[in-house]
């Protein structure tokens, strides 16, 4: 992708910290100057551990100040003994790819053997030798750390089930992140309960077990679902939420992200109903099961939500009934994959024309109806960022001509040729059009495109936008085949768009600036 960005000019005298000394030297040299000033600094060195960055760390350097880590990147099959007890952010990524398992084993071969028998794999080994179950080291850093607030576990591979004692003594999880696991229902409201003081942000990925079972009746699951959140008041007549038998709510969470490649829109029907200061959804959609449902929920239990990702890996009729009923009082940020009709979903759009501040729509399939989506662009008022994106259609003179005309509205010079019509012309930041720019394109014709962006640079720079005068020869990027006439009348195009301040066009990032001092292609 080429990118350009741009960096103000100094303000004054700078003087940059030499290029080969790191801030981390600077807190291991204090640290070697007393006792004291080692208890002080050594905690700040060893606040942040990830087994990419420092693999070449011996494995008794690690077990020593493990003990400091407060935040902790890991791969599952890391066998390094942590101490670690006081943790606020936990990583549990899943198995790096075979070359990084190469540099990290060839990186634990070349430690010592010291600190092998403490830590959390110490403790698994324990517990087998005295007849208990024997807990994996992920599952004893989880239950050994009792103030996180940060949790992101990739479960194992082969799949196993979600184990609900790990999570008992975790009271303060803010950010809970799952992936890879087998979880029914039942427990994933159990898992909830324990947090629902302090969650404000869910994520699921790759969780089996939420959608119904192949044998089982699609009215049977969805009855089982409401059964599992039908409220039960206390004894006082206020909500208990210690037992999978009574209504779960959720009073923080205002994220939730779905991006399971299964069925699983019923669960998250009836899980919105629990989180009523809700204000972000981001969803993957593998069937229509549950969408009109998810949708009246939405509009029913969370009044606060403002901003909805969806998803759709197949095609959906639905999709328009989330966009329009979703939200009580209007999206502010949408990001949609079309799957039907194009007509029915600028539609469901426009019922948020007075509160939309971000649009983003993408179409990887079939052909886009671009004129409709343009209309887009005159009904938003308060749109400050809108991206389209289609694979079959071309940034070509029928293309301009569809965002002209659409363009042309009243108001302001210009013959209405540079989106006066817009009714977000005033607030308009970014504009993203990922249409084909580039049509095929080899590594042979890297040097003519980078050449043909030089001679461009004159022009573009001309209307207030930069282009990379000197691109590194080095970087190995995708050749392109760019049609300047179409991105010069591009530029022509949005001339009256005073406050735009980043122009895609494909993967080209424009940036508008009164001073450039520095851009980079990467």
């Amino acid at each position: 992708m080429v990118v350009f960005t741009r960096a103000s000019r100094p303000t004054g005298a700078r003087f940059p910290r030499h290029p080969f000394v790191r801030p981390e030297d600077d807190f291991l040299t204090c640290a070697s100057v007393s006792k004291t000033w080692r208890q002080a600094f050594l905690p700040i060195l060893w606040h942040r551990y990830d087994c990419i960055l420092m693999k070449s760390v011996p494995q008794e350097t690690v077990a020593i100040n493990s003990p400091h880590f407060r935040v902790l990147q890991i791969f599952n099959n890391d066998a390094t003994a942590f101490q670690c007890v006081d943790l606020v952010d936990l990583t549990i990524r899943g198995a790096p790819n075979q070359m990084l398992l190469g540099i990290l084993a060839a990186a634990r071969s070349a430690r010592t053997g010291a600190g092998a028998g403490t830590g959390a794999g110490a403790g698994a080994r324990a517990g087998c030798e005295g007849g208990m179950v024997v807990l994996s080291p992920q599952q004893q850093l989880v239950r050994s750390n009792h103030y996180l607030q940060s949790l992101f576990w990739h479960g194992p591979s082969p799949l196993k089930s979600l184990d609900i004692n790990d999570f008992t003594g975790v009271k303060y999880i803010q950010t809970l992140k799952l992936a890879n696991w087998q979880c029914s229902p039942e427990t994933m409201i159990e898992l909830l309960s324990l947090v629902v003081g302090t969650l404000r942000e869910f994520k699921l990925d790759r969780i089996n077990g939420l959608q119904p079972l192949l044998s089982e009746d699609l009215d049977v699951f969805t009855e089982r679902l409401s059964t599992l959140f039908t409220p039960q008041p206390n004894k006082d007549g206020g909500i208990n939420s210690n037992n999978s038998n009574s209504q779960l709510v959720l009073p923080r969470l205002i994220t939730l992200v779905s991006t399971c490649d299964r069925a699983v829109s019923l669960f998250l029907a009836e899980l919105v109903k629990c989180s009523p200061r809700l204000k972000s959804l981001d969803v993957y959609l593998a069937d229509d099961n549950g969408t009109t449902r998810l949708a009246d929920n939405l509009n029913t239990y969370c009044p606060e939500l403002q901003e909805l990702k969806l998803s759709p890996i197949v095609t959906f009729r639905r999709v328009d009934a989330l966009v329009r009923q979703s939200s009580a009082v209007g999206l502010r940020k949408l990001s949609v994959e079309v799957c039907g009709p194009d007509e029915d979903l600028v539609a469901a759009i426009l019922q948020h024309a007075g509160t939309l501040e971000s649009l983003a729509i993408v179409r990887s399939v079939g052909d886009m109806d671009i004129c409709r989506y343009f209309n887009l662009l005159e009904e938003c008022s308060n749109l400050e960022s809108f991206s389209l994106s289609a694979s079959a259609v071309t940034l070509d003179k029928e293309f301009l001509d569809t965002l002209r005309s659409n363009g042309s509205g009243g108001g302001g010079g210009g013959g209405g040729s540079s989106g006066h019509g817009w009714k977000c012309r005033w607030r308009l930041r970014r504009l993203v059009l990922n249409p084909r720019l580039y049509i095929g394109g080899s590594h042979e014709s890297l040097q003519a495109d980078r050449d043909l962006l030089k001679v461009m640079s004159d022009d573009v720079s001309a209307m207030g936008w930069y282009l990379p005068w000197h691109p590194d020869p080095e970087q190995h990027i995708r050749g392109c085949r760019i049609n300047p006439t179409m991105v010069r009348k591009t530029f022509e195009l949005v001339q009256g768009l005073e406050k735009l301040e980043t122009l895609v066009l494909d993967t080209v990032v424009f940036r508008s600036s009164p001073t450039v001092d520095s851009v980079h292609l990467y």
